[in-house]
């Protein structure tokens, strides 16, 4: 059962940051490629969440949620899309691509010469994010050790319990799988939020949506730490000050 919940949430966590960090990275990067690593994460969740949710409620509307119509809707479309806009680019990328690989198979490129030319590229990509973390070693490892500290708090219980923690964790299980069957409201109105979120993982990704909804308080108290660290950060000139500040946050006695 632990290793079922870990499986869960450790899965969970990768695929909203897919949904969440990685799609809009590839889709949106181009509106904000002039910004900070800060704003970028908090756009990405905002527009990510949001358009998962009303993507949802809109399939769910029409009786139509079911594993085809997320993958087109939340995955395909924005890549289409992407790649429409992007397609001057792409193309200019393929004709590359193509002149490499006949360069190649004639013989004209050095198949060592170009291995070489690629692990130039990889070096010079790995310097620059050396350079970008250099000076925040330690904090990087400090804030990482508390963020696994906040999973472990924070998850012992639905670690080590398969039952329902709360009053009303029946109830929200039975709106995500109305949810799921096309009834938006089956028993009057009520926030969608996590319902939307937790049927995409459930639906779109091999997991089980009860263990998806159950485990999702870790996943969500881990972002919402994650979120405080970044604004406090962003907030105090010296790191260890906006680290300090970010610890004090954390409520060990609820």
């Amino acid at each position: 059962m632990i290793m079922e919940n870990i499986w869960t949430i450790c899965m969970s966590m990768l695929e909203y940051c897919l949904l969440t960090m990685l799609l809009p990275s590839i889709c949106l990067s181009t509106y904000v490629k002039e910004k900070n690593l800060t704003f970028r994460f908090f756009f990405y969740q905002c527009t990510s969440n949001l358009y998962i949710s009303f993507s949802i409620l809109l399939l769910g509307f029409l009786h139509f949620v079911n594993f085809p119509s997320m993958l087109i809707l939340l995955v395909i479309l924005p890549l289409a899309l992407t790649g429409w806009r992007e397609r001057a680019h792409i193309q200019k990328v393929r004709k590359k691509v193509v002149r490499v690989s006949k360069e190649l198979v004639l013989g004209i490129y050095g198949v060592k010469v170009f291995l070489r030319n690629i692990i130039v590229i990889l070096k010079k990509a790995l310097l620059k994010k050396k350079e970008q973390i250099k000076g925040h070693g330690v904090e990087i490892v400090l804030v990482t050790l508390v963020m696994l500290w906040v999973v472990w708090f924070y998850g012992w219980y639905k670690l080590h319990n398969v039952g329902y923690g709360h009053t009303d964790e029946e109830t929200h299980l039975y709106w995500i799988g109305a949810l799921l069957n096309g009834n938006l409201f089956p028993a009057g109105m009520y926030p969608h939020g996590v319902h939307t979120l937790c049927a995409v993982l459930g639906t779109l990704f091999p997991l089980n949506i009860t263990r998806v909804y159950l485990n999702f308080s870790v996943l969500s108290t881990t972002l919402i730490f994650i979120s405080a660290y970044l604004l406090f950060r962003k907030c105090f000139s010296n790191r260890y000050v906006g680290f300090w500040t970010y610890v004090n946050t954390l409520d060990t006695k609820s």
